[in-house]
C-alpha cells in the first residue's frame, strides 16, 4: 500500500470511529449526574420525589395521562407498584420547563422504572424528546 492509500485508509478509519461514537452516544442517553433515594410520593404515572431531593423527578421518554384524562388512575397505580417506597437511582438526563428534573431510573435490581412503565401498556413513549430510545415510535 503506497503511502497516500495508506494516509487516506487512516482518515478514513478515524472518521468512521467518530461516527460510530456519536451514533453509540445518541443510543444511550446516560448523565453523569444521577440521584439516588427512596421514593416518598408518586405524583402521576410519570414523576415521583425522592426522599431527600427537593425537586420532582418526571420520567424520561414516558407519557402518562393526565388527571383528567382516562387512564389516569391505572398509570398511577402501575408506578405506584413498581416504584413506592423502593430505592431508585435516576440519571439526570434535563430540566424540563416546569423546573422538573427529566431522569432515567432504575431499581436496585436494575430494571428500568421508564421502560417498564412503556412496557405496562400505561403509558407510552414521548417520542418527541426519546428519539425512539425505547422502540416505540
Amino acid at each position: 500500500m503506497g503511502r497516500g492509500k495508506r494516509n487516506v485508509f487512516i482518515v478514513v478509519i478515524v472518521a468512521l470511529a467518530l461516527v460510530a461514537q456519536y451514533m453509540l452516544s445518541q443510543q444511550q442517553p446516560r448523565s453523569d449526574d444521577s440521584l439516588s433515594g427512596k421514593v416518598v410520593r408518586i405524583v402521576d404515572g410519570d414523576s415521583l420525589y425522592l426522599e431527600g431531593y427537593k425537586q420532582q423527578i418526571r420520567l424520561w421518554a414516558v407519557d402518562a395521562p393526565e388527571r383528567d384524562e382516562p387512564g389516569y388512575a391505572a398509570a398511577r397505580e402501575q408506578l405506584r407498584q413498581l416504584a413506592a417506597d423502593r430505592q431508585l437511582t435516576c440519571y439526570i438526563q434535563d430540566t424540563d420547563k416546569y423546573g422538573r428534573t427529566v431522569a432515567r431510573c432504575e431499581d436496585r435490581t436494575g430494571r428500568d422504572v421508564n421502560r417498564a412503565m412503556l412496557q405496562s401498556g400505561t403509558a407510552a413513549e414521548y417520542c418527541r424528546f426519546s428519539n425512539n430510545f425505547y422502540g416505540n415510535c
